[in-house]
């Protein structure tokens, strides 16, 4: 849980501080002086004081025809109100993260005599109590007694297709952990059995993975997209909660888009 929040004020302070790059570049080529207005016979009158060659502070009137000046130092004004802001909000980010470290209620459980951590439940989870608590879970799947195909993922379960399998073993070599084929309820459709849910165990969160292995075949894309139509009416967000990947009979998905789907939303 710790993971997630600070993943997240740290991807924010990266913005951060490319926000502020930007406005220091900005800033370096701005104009100097600070600007004064006045009020003469009803209209405003400008002026810019700032030091001469010998240091000496002087005044200097902005006629009409420069008053574009006027908008950089402006301008510059702003970006330097803004920039201080975003200092700020890097440094609490920093104290935050600081704080929020020390305190994690994960590692009260860890730090527990071994007696003790036998005789206490704990309030909140640890990753690997988490998981083990997740892959506990007993389903009942779709039958395989269908399917000619004898292939056989690394963790010894079988699948229906070379590309699940590819998928499967990909999960489990970078310690995601997954349910083949586990039933989940789609108002409007009734039971489905995505091909994996996966758990990502830093947000504490399942994400369904859907492979499209046949969408050449123009009954099997029908099938296919109504299904998809009926996780987006259930609340499923593509990229965030599901995983769709595609193949047709012109297309096949390679494990390096795979691996890479799993580094880019798990890891």
């Amino acid at each position: 849980m710790y993971d997630e929040i600070r993943d997240e004020l740290k991807e924010k302070q990266e913005e951060l501080f490319s926000w502020k790059a930007q406005l220091e570049m900005s800033l370096a080529e701005a104009p100097k002086g600070k600007l004064y207005r006045s009020a003469s016979n009803g209209y405003e009158q400008y002026y810019i004081r700032e030091p001469d060659h010998n240091g000496r502070i002087r005044k200097k009137y902005v006629r009409k025809n420069e008053r574009k000046q006027l908008a950089k130092i402006w301008q510059r004004d702003y970006d330097c109100k803004i920039l201080s802001m975003i200092k700020k909000r890097i440094q609490c980010i920093d104290q935050f993260l600081e704080q929020f470290s020390a305190c994690c209620p994960e590692e009260v459980y860890e730090k527990l005599p071994l007696e003790q951590k036998k005789a206490v439940s704990p309030f909140v989870l640890t990753d690997e109590m988490y998981i083990k608590e997740w892959e506990s879970v007993i389903f009942e799947g779709m039958d395989m007694a269908s399917n000619p195909q004898e292939i056989f993922t690394e963790r010894g379960e079988q699948v229906r297709s070379k590309s699940e399998k590819i998928i499967a073993d990909s999960l489990y070599r970078n310690g995601i952990p997954y349910r083949y084929e586990h039933p989940v309820y789609l108002r409007g459709m009734g039971v489905v059995h995505p091909d994996f849910i996966c758990l990502h165990v830093k947000k504490r969160k399942e994400i369904l993975w859907e492979h499209m292995g046949l969408m050449g075949d123009p009954e099997y894309c029908r099938r296919a997209l109504k299904k998809e139509e009926m996780y987006i009416k259930n609340g499923y967000r593509s990229g965030i909660d599901i995983i769709y990947t595609r193949e047709s009979s012109g297309y096949t998905i390679s494990t390096k888009v795979i691996d890479q789907i799993i580094k880019d939303t798990f890891l």
